[in-house]
This record gives structure tokens, C-alpha cells and sequence, in this order.
């Protein structure tokens, strides 16, 4: 809001006090979902007590000492959690050991409860530093919202962005409890069918044992065509299973990798029964989770524009809406893409996109786990090197893809040759801009090679040699075992030329095929992705 901006921009030029940055964390707080005002819920100055239906932050929470905690946090009767409001410029990394205290000296009282017996000697469970200061990556130790959960003592406090929403703090409370579900993980060697080659059950036990212990960001390194997507949904059934994961957000970088993902969760099965029917799964044109949504597949470009563009705070989700992330194809980060709706948010550059991306991973209070075949330097940057690589070279090895050599080579006369032009030749030149074919005498010799060829220099002869070899010696299109021929053109116009000349050369054999055996998919088809 503008008055939290203002109150921001003089934080920046002024020292303030710790009263004074009440006010910031008080917005922050309301950002969140509970109700905070300093001044008038107050426990000192306005004996403010606990109220049924009320999510309330209650500033200076008298202890049985004559100290106060800074806000004590209650949803509804339950006590949930203690603030401890430092001054703007102090670093709040590193001052936990005060609320800690006030978390042990909570007393049992009939008019509050206290919300779990599992945590030794503390009182209360979630435990919050605040400087009203918003989260930067480069200087976490002095700024966003420290967080330490007692339940989990081996686990280290941590900045989030914003609070926990109240719903974020009750799903933890009654989330299984970590230790149990990573050692129940360990002890499960049933893998679904669909994922159980040897690599990717040692990709899934190298994660599940990062995930045990407590890393926060994980790379998986698989080559491309290695089935990252089935491992990963072979991870996360196990983890819903187990009740390691509550919801998982499976962020992807586009729409038609998105759209593939929701088919194959919904077609690997478990049994005779779909991964999506087993767990509610939400699609890309599902913003907002239901409460029983356990997987939910969006875009990282639609994502950001719901966390920091959107003034929809419905749409918003909370720190704590889901305790899982998995990145698709981390290393491609930006691209111009066509595909995006118009709802999507786009980005002006590669810096940009990165910035924001990691915006999105580092908001949530959730485990992180990157998919990627070749990890780029950015991508170790976010998420750590690598806990498994399968490589291309191992994977050809084991006899899982083909080497890129490609078994056949057709070559032509023109493409051993090149193209010649001599100076002062007359020539077909195409205008780009105004798609017409203008006549133009060359004022130098000019010479093509077969890397030019269908970019620099056209030449319909060269291309009908390779369309008319392919008919003759390899393509069938009544052969059911062959599946889909995918030919990959330079252009769109090299497309149509190559879409023309196929057709052709079917009929010059006298084996016409039906007009929609072959076709162009491009971007510049009406639904390109339907067409895949």
C-alpha cells in the first residue's frame, strides 16, 4: 500500500526504534492475514486478550517474568506463535535467542491453549524476528521475516519474505512429523513402474536423502530424454504418499511443457489409478488451489505476476501454500515465448527473468528441487551443484538413448558443392519486410555452403532431393510401429516449402496421403500446441 511505501521510504532515511518499526511489521502482519495494530491490540497498555474467530497479533504479551514478548500470535484461542521486533538497521539473523526464551516461559492458562506437547522445553511453537525491513537475497542476515519452528530443533532458522498466513501455521501443525515421514521415505523401496530404471531410483533416493538432511535447495541433473518428468512424478507420489509433501507447486518455464506434464500425471498410474486421481491436481488455468489440491502445475512467468504484480490478493498465495517446489527444465530460464497468455507476465531480459525466478523460489517457505540437463551457472547459483547427474554419454552407455551421430546422412550434390553466384549475376532476392521477390544484379561473387542453405540462399531443388529421399526410402505412413516423424525446418517458409514438397513426393510414388498427415507446426499456426 502507498502509506506502507511512504513508511518504508523514511524508515530508509531515518533511524528508527523498535516501536516505530511495530508499525512496518503491523502492515506486514495484515499482509498476512492477521489482525495487528500496536497501538490498540495491545496486552500492556490495552489488556487485549485472545478471541474466538479472531486471528490476532497482540503487541507487548505480558510473561510471568514482567518482561514482554514483542507479539504473541493467536489463531482463534490457540497460541501460536512469538515476534520479536528488533530496529530496522539491526540484523535480525542472529536474534532468536530472546523469543526463544519468552517461548519457554509461557505459562498454561485456562483462557488461551497451548497447541502441542513435542517440543522439550518450549511453550509455543513458531517463532518470529522482524525489522520491518523487506527480504533481499543479498542481505537476508538484515532483512525479511527470520522464522525457527521449535518442533524441528535440527533445523535452523530461516528468512521468508512474509509471514505465515494462520491457515500456513495450522497445516504445520498438523503436517506429519519430518523425521518419521524421511525415515518411512529411506525405508520404502517400492517404486511405481513407470519411473523404476535403475538411474532414476538412485536420482529419487539421492533427493529424498537431501531432503532428509534439511538441504533446502536440490539439483537433479538428468540428460534430456532420460525421463526427468516420470522421476519426478515418481518423487513426489512417494513424498504425498508418505506425507513428506503436503502440496507441491511443479513449476514450469511454458505453457506446452505444462500441459504435458498435467497428461502425464493424469496418465501414470499407480495400479489402476491415475496420480491425478489419487491427489487432486490443479492445471495451469487453475490459479487457486482448493484444499485438497496436493499438486499444482503453473508457470514461472504466471507465478511472479500473481506474487508481485497482481492486485488480486485473492490470487495471492501465502508463504505457506505449498511445502514443495519442483522446477522443470531449471536451466532454460528466459526465452522469448510466444505462447504465453496475455495474463502472463513478460520480462525485458535474461537478468530480469532470473531475478524474478528467484524471487518465486525463494518466497515460499518450501523445499526447492531443480530439473535440469544441463545445469547453467545461474542454476547452481539457486539451487547448489548437483546430488545426481545422469549424462547423456552414461545414458548412451546403458543403452537408454542414441548417440547423436546420426546413423544416416543425406547429401546431395549442392550440399557437398555450395552454391555459386558470379558477379553481375541476376537473382531472386526475398524482401522480408514486404514478402515480395525482387530481381538484383550482384555487385560481388557470392558463395553459399550447405549452413546457408533455407537461411541466406533458397534453393527449392535441394530441398526436394532430401523430401523425395525420405519418401522413397524411409517414411511410411501406414507403418503403426513408426510413430511421429517430426522434420525440423529453418523457417516458417522453409516449413511450407517442406510440408509442399513431402505431399508431393508421396503422390510422384503413387502413395497420396490424407491432407493432415502432414502438416506445419509452427508459431505462427492458430493453437500450435493442440496440433502437438
Amino acid at each position: 500500500t502507498r502509506r506502507h511505501k511512504v513508511n518504508v521510504e523514511f524508515a530508509k532515511k531515518h533511524q528508527l526504534t523498535e516501536a516505530e518499526t511495530r508499525q512496518l511489521i503491523d502492515h506486514q502482519l495484515q499482509q498476512a492475514g492477521w489482525e495487528a495494530d500496536s497501538e490498540e491490540l495491545n496486552n500492556w497498555t490495552k489488556q487485549t486478550e485472545p478471541q474466538k474467530g479472531h486471528n490476532m497479533a497482540i503487541a507487548e504479551w505480558v510473561l510471568p517474568n514482567g518482561q514482554r514478548a514483542d507479539y504473541a500470535l493467536f489463531k482463534g484461542l490457540e497460541f501460536y506463535g512469538i515476534v520479536e521486533a528488533k530496529k530496522w538497521d539491526q540484523d535480525i539473523a542472529g536474534q532468536m535467542a530472546q523469543p526463544k526464551e519468552y517461548a519457554k516461559e509461557v505459562p498454561f492458562r485456562s483462557d488461551y491453549h497451548l497447541v502441542t506437547n513435542e517440543m522439550g522445553d518450549y511453550k509455543v511453537p513458531f517463532i518470529y524476528t522482524a525489522n520491518g525491513r523487506p527480504y533481499l537475497k543479498q542481505y537476508q542476515e538484515k532483512s525479511g521475516i527470520w522464522f525457527w519452528d521449535a518442533r524441528n530443533p535440527k533445523e535452523n532458522a530461516y528468512a521468508l519474505e512474509e509471514f505465515h498466513h494462520p491457515e500456513d501455521l495450522t497445516l504445520k501443525l498438523t503436517a506429519r512429523n519430518k523425521d518419521t515421514a524421511d525415515d518411512d521415505l529411506v525405508d520404502d523401496q517400492d517404486y511405481p513402474k513407470f519411473a523404476d530404471r535403475p538411474y532414476q531410483i538412485a536420482a529419487i533416493n539421492a533427493i529424498e536423502d537431501a531432503i532428509k538432511n534439511k538441504k533446502k535447495r536440490i539439483l537433479l541433473a538428468m540428460a534430456t530424454g532420460t525421463g526427468k518428468t516420470r522421476t519426478a512424478i515418481s518423487l513426489m507420489y512417494r513424498l504425498l504418499k508418505h506425507k513428506r509433501a503436503r502440496r507441491i507447486l511443479y513449476l514450469v518455464d511454458r505453457n506446452s511443457l505444462g500441459r504435458q506434464t498435467a497428461n502425464a500425471i493424469k496418465d501414470n498410474k499407480i495400479g489402476s489409478m491415475s496420480i491425478s486421481s489419487i491427489y487432486g491436481l490443479k492445471e495451469l488455468s487453475d490459479k487457486v488451489p482448493d484444499a485438497s489440491t496436493k499438486i499444482q502445475i503453473a508457470t514461472v512467468q504466471g507465478m511472479i505476476k500473481r506474487l508481485f504484480f497482481s492486485n488480486n490478493d485473492f490470487e495471492k498465495p501465502s508463504v505457506g501454500q505449498y511445502d514443495f517446489i519442483i522446477v522443470d527444465e531449471a536451466h532454460r530460464g528466459y526465452a522469448e515465448d510466444r505462447e504465453l497468455s496475455d495474463s502472463e507476465y513478460q520480462f525485458y531480459n535474461q537478468e530480469e527473468y532470473v531475478s524474478q525466478y528467484r524471487r518465486v523460489v525463494d518466497y515460499f517457505d518450501a523445499t526447492a528441487i531443480g530439473m535440469t540437463a544441463t545445469p547453467a551457472l545461474q542454476t547452481t547459483e539457486i539451487f547448489g551443484t548437483p546430488v545426481y547427474t545422469y549424462s547423456y554419454q552414461q545414458a548412451v552407455l546403458d543403452g537408454y538413448l542414441v548417440d547423436h551421430d546420426a546413423p544416416v546422412i543425406i547429401e546431395t550434390k549442392l550440399a557437398k558443392e555450395g552454391i555459386h553466384f558470379k558477379k553481375g549475376a541476376e537473382v531472386d532476392v526475398f524482401n522480408q519486410d514486404e514478402k515480395t521477390i525482387d530481381k538484383e544484379k550482384l555487385p560481388d561473387n557470392m558463395n553459399f555452403d550447405v549452413k546457408d542453405f533455407n537461411h541466406r540462399v533458397i534453393t527449392k531443388s535441394f530441398n526436394k532431393v532430401v523430401c523425395d529421399t525420405l519418401v522413397e526410402r524411409y517414411l511410411d505412413p501406414n507403418d503403426q510401429n513408426a510413430g511421429k516423424t517430426l522434420i525440423f525446418a529453418a523457417t516458417d517458409e522453409h516449413a511450407d516449402m517442406v510440408v509442399d514438397l513431402l505431399k508431393q513426393a508421396f503422390k510422384d510414388v503413387d502413395r497420396p496421403v490424407d491432407d493432415d498427415t502432414i502438416e506445419k507446426i509452427t508459431g505462427s499456426i492458430r493453437h500450435p500446441n493442440q496440433e502437438i
